[in-house]
């Protein structure tokens, strides 16, 4: 049992602390680039808090970020592509140039976010998201999402509805 607990108690820990590694500010070089863009590839973090995170040019590709916080997160750049967003908070958020293939974002909260250049984004996987008509889409795209009012929800019906 003693095993267990301190085991359980190291896992914590470095969950902490890969946390803290994702919350933090990235390094530039002296050109202003990124020195070591952050990788979160096939990453389960449900749940989890990055609100306000710099994931600027990340690899999150195949990370399950169901019900995470990424609400004012800078993901410029960043690769989502086959990542699961569903429920995730991305108020606020900076998509701008994101790679959202198949991205995965039911039911999430696109309120303001900016999603300006985004590529591979797909209707379908729009199911019951929550926009605003600060929510700035890509060129071209038509998520069907009915603008008339500020914010929008599906209910759980498969479409999308306005909200009274």
């Amino acid at each position: 049992m003693a095993f267990f607990s301190k085991r359980s108690k190291q896992r914590a820990a470095e969950l902490e602390e890969f946390l803290e590694y994702l919350r933090s500010p990235q390094a530039v070089d002296s050109n202003g680039y990124l020195e070591e863009p952050k990788d979160i590839e096939h990453e389960s973090l449900k749940s989890v808090d990055l609100s306000g995170a710099d994931l600027r040019h990340a690899n999150l590709r195949y990370a399950d970020l169901t019900d995470a916080d990424l609400s004012g997160a800078d993901l410029s750049n960043a690769d989502l592509s086959w990542a699961t967003l569903n429920r995730a908070n991305l108020s606020g958020a900076n998509l701008k140039r994101a790679r959202m293939i198949d991205a995965m974002l039911q039911g999430a909260d696109l309120t303001g976010a900016d999603l300006t250049a985004a590529t591979g984004l797909l209707a379908e996987c729009l199911k019951g998201v929550i926009a605003s008509d600060t929510t700035k889409w890509p060129d071209g795209f038509s998520p069907e999402i009915p603008r008339q009012s500020p914010l929008l929800h599906d209910h759980g019906q498969g479409r999308i509805q306005h909200l009274d």
